[in-house]
């Protein structure tokens, strides 16, 4: 082979492995995985949600199942193109000897006859060695649109993947939000139970006064002492209830370590009403999961495809250029030909290759129909839970007044030494569990508009 051919055929390799290279996105600036983390004082829920989506693994893992179905995707369609393979073998050769016995008699003869030249005593011929060099391609010609089918079914398979990704995203929202109102409910109630203690802390005032006074006995003293040790255990309860839901969010947002941050109230934006039948309708509609199942249904129907077409024949173009022989420079030769595969007997495997196929449209067929009942059931849950977490704000707004008005009839009544210990107690306990609930009932309403959102597929 002349020098100029090898360059050229070096050349020719190189933009081959470029164009690889550049394909398969080596060649540009790598990413460097950096986690988001968060960099002011004050959270959003806008920011969580954004810090979420990027540092979440379990979106991180979906991402890489999408990539997983693109690479097989490209695996099905590489029977459209010619496949090249080079071989090269190096083989020491000793022929097997074929010795006579100088006892035998061959053709007859007595043992002391003279036996002809190259029947008795054959010399062991020397050894030799054995070069080749291969080249071989291989293409497909027709294969009754098995390869197609293959394609397609692969590139369905890499869409329910995607969808499954939106599913995941849409899953990472909700547990966002979750954890957000969770968060700001724990903190509401820290504050309405550090407003508790500072009123107990102030009861505990007033009654010292009234007993120095000789208005009040020394009983009011004693169970203000006592309330107000209950008060800040309950206070380092909330504490604690506000750390844990800290952690809970955090965990949601992917992030291990976090630097200390406050949340931002979120006032609940109120939405157009939908019926539940207008809902369950957008839900069957957009619900990513669900149009996930509908790509697998489609990718189940063209592999029952690609496995009944595994019983025609398959054409095929080859061809080989081939080098051989026991020294340099050594022999060539080359080969070209088609060839036409007809599976006859395989022991079933196709037939059972079908049964299998059919078998998973079975399995996501009936995946399918329990996944629009469950959608059905999120959305009757999280209606349920709007309607009555509102009846429960409207109630406890009330609650909060009235309890509020009667502390501080209770502060004047006492201050005058007209009311007993018990009813300063029971004032202070009722503001904080009317607070408390409030504040519970507002998150939970805020909790189901997001999971409304997350049944319908989205906001």
């Amino acid at each position: 082979m002349s020098r100029g051919a090898t360059d050229s055929g070096k050349y020719t390799k190189s933009l081959i492995l470029l164009f690889f290279l550049a394909a398969s996105g080596i060649l540009v600036p790598l990413a460097v995985h950096a986690q988001d983390t968060i960099t002011d004082d004050m959270l959003t829920l806008k920011q969580a949600i954004e810090i979420a989506l990027k540092n979440q693994p379990l979106i991180e893992a979906q991402q890489g199942m999408v990539s997983v179905g693109k690479a097989k995707t490209g695996q099905a369609m590489g029977n459209y193109y010619p496949h090249i393979t080079l071989g090269s073998a190096y083989a020491t050769i000793s022929p097997v000897q074929n010795r006579t016995s100088a006892t035998t008699s061959i053709s007859g003869l007595p043992p002391d006859s003279n036996i002809p030249t190259g029947l008795s005593g054959m010399n062991q011929p020397n050894q030799y060695s054995q070069y080749s060099a291969t080249g071989n391609l291989h293409q497909l010609l027709f294969d009754f649109g098995k390869t197609p089918a293959q394609v397609k079914a692969q590139d369905l398979s890499t869409e329910a993947a995607g969808y499954e990704l939106a599913n995941v995203q849409e899953q990472v929202i909700y547990n966002v939000k979750e954890a957000y109102y969770s968060l700001l409910n724990a903190r509401r109630n820290r504050d309405a139970v550090a407003g508790a203690v500072e009123q107990f802390r102030k009861h505990l005032e007033y009654a010292r006064g009234l007993y120095e006074t000789g208005t009040k006995p020394r009983f009011d003293v004693t169970k203000a002492e006592v309330d107000l040790s209950n008060a800040e255990v309950d206070l380092i309860k909330a504490e604690n209830s506000m750390h844990f839901y800290r952690f809970s969010l955090n965990n949601a947002l992917g992030m291990q370590d976090s630097p200390s941050y406050e949340v931002e109230e979120e006032v609940s934006i109120e939405t157009a009403e939908l019926s539940f039948e207008e809902a369950m309708e957008k839900a069957f509609r957009q619900r990513p999961d669900l149009a996930s199942l509908q790509k697998q249904d489609e990718s189940a129907n063209e592999s029952i495809n690609v496995a009944r077409r595994g019983r025609y024949p398959t054409l095929n173009g080859t061809a080989s250029y081939t080098y051989v022989g026991t020294d340099f420079p050594l022999d060539h030769g080359w080969t070209a030909g088609v060839n036409m595969v007809f599976p006859l007997f395989t022991g079933f495997v196709l037939s059972n290759q079908v049964a299998e196929a059919q078998a998973n449209l079975t399995v996501i067929m009936a995946n399918k129909r329990n996944l629009k009942q469950k959608i059905i059931l999120e959305l009757e849950q999280a209606f349920l839970s709007l309607k009555e977490s509102a009846q429960r704000m409207n109630s406890t707004e009330v609650a909060v007044r009235q309890a509020r008005e009667n502390l501080e009839l209770a502060l004047e009544r006492y201050s005058s030494g007209l009311a007993i210990a018990v009813e300063m107690t029971d004032a202070i306990v009722s503001y904080t569990n009317a607070q408390m609930a409030n504040s519970t009932a507002h998150y939970d309403h805020m909790i189901a508009q997001a999971r409304i959102a997350k049944a319908i597929g989205g906001e």
